[in-house]
């Protein structure tokens, strides 16, 4: 692909990643937080299957995935955002936003390290594993957020019980 071409297949994931966390809070209001979460990292993941269908064959259309990879991260964003705030004061709430915002960067700038290392190390092969793991990960992000809802959950019931 050409440089504009790239840059246009990137935008494509940018403006529908920008257009629902601009829709950030009608969507809070109509759904949970880990909803949002879950569909954005289906989305995600599709994406990332798709993307190494298109690495290992070395063509194909990135538009379609790429727009599926921006509504994904995109409700993953705004899924984690009303996740990690909902049970926050306000006068914590800009000490924990920043460390949320901080480490949200740290994460995205270690995994496009990894990804570009397993590109430069591996070639073709390491960025299809590479788009792989991310698929598989995606999911997994969800783990700790249905941990902490359950021990939340069993913290109600218990002082409801008391």
């Amino acid at each position: 692909m050409t440089a504009a071409t790239t840059g246009l297949a990137l935008a494509v994931g940018a403006v529908t990643s920008g257009v629902l966390i601009v829709c950030a809070q009608p969507l809070l209001l109509r759904f949970r937080a880990r909803s949002l979460c879950a569909a954005g990292a289906v989305l995600f993941a599709l994406a990332m299957l798709l993307l190494a269908r298109i690495a290992l064959r070395s063509s194909g259309d990135v538009y379609f995935p790429q727009a599926l990879r921006g509504a994904g991260t995109g409700l993953l964003y705004i899924g984690m955002n009303g996740f990690a705030f909902e049970g926050i004061d306000g006068h914590d709430l800009s000490t924990s936003a920043s460390l949320f915002y901080m480490l949200r960067q740290l994460g995205g700038t270690a995994g496009v390290a990894l990804a570009a290392s397993a590109l430069d190390g591996f070639g073709q092969t390491g960025m299809v594993a590479a788009l792989v793991v991310l698929a598989v990960a995606a999911p997994l992000s969800l783990v700790p957020m249905a941990a902490a809802n359950r021990r939340a959950s069993a913290e109600e019931q218990a002082r409801v019980s008391a």
